[in-house]
C-alpha cells in the first residue's frame, strides 16, 4: 500500500463522509450504469491504493465469485417471463439472470469500497472521529477493521513458523489437514490472547475516562472542507433522486429498459461525480508531485 496517496493524508470526516455515500449510492441503486460505474471506480481506486498488481489478484477470484452468485440466482429463482431453458423442469429466465449479474456488481463494487476504507480509514481515524462521542463503540469498531488484516499476517507467521519447525512433513491430505487446524488452533489462542492484553492496555491508560484527552495529528484543512462539502452534496442528492424514483429499473415480471429523464441524469451525475471524486484526487496529485520533481 502507497503511504504517498492523496487519500491517505486527509482529514478522517471527508473520508468517512465519501465512503457513507459512497456505500448508500451503491446499495440503494440496481441502476446497471450506477453499479457499472461503482464497480469501475471502485477497482481503480484501490489499484491506487493497494498497487495494480495486488487489485488485479484480487479481481482473479472476485470474478469467480460474481459468476457463481449469477448461478446461484439462475438456479434457484424462477420468477421472469422470459424463458432461456429449462433445469429438472424448473426455467431459467433471462429476468433472473439479468437480476444476478445486478446483484453480483454490487457485491463486488461494496467489497472494492469496503476494501479501499479499510486502507483509508486506520484505527487512529475511527478512535479520532468517534472517540470522544462514543469510546467504547470506537474502540470496538477500530479492533475489527484491524483485525481481518492482523487476522492474516499473524497466520502467515504462525505457518511459517509450524513449517519450519518442519510439521508439514506429512505428505497425505489427512495430515495437511491436521496441519491447518493446528495453525490455526495457535492463531485462535493468540487472538484471544492479544484481546485480554489490548483490554487491559486501554484500561490501565484511562480509556473511555471522562476529561481524557487525546492527540491527533489531523489538521482540518480548507482542502478537506470542501471534500467534506463536496461529498455531503452530491451523496445527499444522489440519495434524495433515489428515493423520489430515479434511477428505478425492474427485473421481475420482464425487465424495464432504463429511463433517462430529468431526475435519472440527476440521479446518474450526482452518483458518478462520487464515484469518480477520489480518482480525480490522486490524479491531479500525482501531475501536481510529478510537477513539482520536475522543478527541482
Amino acid at each position: 500500500m502507497n503511504e504517498k496517496r492523496y487519500f491517505l493524508r486527509i482529514h478522517p470526516l471527508p473520508a468517512f463522509v465519501f465512503f457513507v455515500a459512497v456505500l448508500t449510492v451503491t446499495m440503494l441503486s440496481m441502476h446497471p450504469v450506477v453499479l457499472a460505474a461503482s464497480f469501475v471506480c471502485a477497482v481503480v481506486f484501490c489499484g491506487f491504493l493497494y498497487g495494480v498488481k495486488k487489485t488485479a489478484s484480487s479481481l482473479a477470484y472476485t470474478f469467480p465469485l460474481m459468476v457463481l452468485v449469477v448461478l446461484v440466482n439462475m438456479a434457484f429463482v424462477h420468477r421472469g417471463e422470459t424463458y432461456l431453458f429449462f433445469l429438472n423442469d424448473n426455467p431459467v429466465t433471462l429476468e433472473a439472470l439479468l437480476y444476478g449479474v445486478a446483484m453480483s456488481v454490487t457485491f463486488a463494487a461494496i467489497y472494492y469500497w469496503c476494501k479501499c476504507m479499510t486502507a483509508v480509514m486506520t484505527t487512529d481515524k475511527w478512535i479520532f472521529l468517534f472517540g470522544k462521542i462514543l469510546p467504547k463503540f470506537s474502540m470496538l469498531l477500530a479492533l475489527s477493521v484491524a483485525f481481518v488484516p492482523k487476522f492474516k499476517r499473524r497466520y502467515k507467521q504462525i505457518d511459517s513458523a509450524q513449517r519450519t519447525l518442519g510439521v508439514y512433513s506429512g505428505q497425505g491430505v489427512v495430515d495437511k489437514l491436521r496441519y491447518k487446524f493446528r495453525v490455526f488452533g495457535i492463531l485462535v489462542t493468540d487472538v484471544l490472547e492479544s484481546s485480554v492484553t489490548t483490554a487491559d492496555s486501554m484500561r490501565a491508560r484511562g480509556f473511555g475516562l471522562a476529561g481524557r484527552s487525546t492527540y491527533s495529528p489531523c489538521d482540518f484543512t480548507v482542502a478537506d472542507g470542501l471534500l467534506t462539502a463536496f461529498c455531503l452534496a452530491f451523496g445527499v442528492l444522489g440519495t434524495t433522486m433515489f428515493a423520489l424514483g430515479g434511477c428505478r429499473i425492474a427485473y421481475y415480471p420482464t425487465v424495464t429498459p432504463p429511463t433517462f429523464a430529468a431526475k435519472d441524469i440527476v440521479c446518474l451525475t450526482a452518483a458518478c461525480a462520487v464515484f469518480v471524486m477520489p480518482i480525480i484526487c490522486e490524479i491531479k496529485d500525482d501531475l501536481l508531485w510529478h510537477s513539482l520533481k520536475s522543478k527541482i
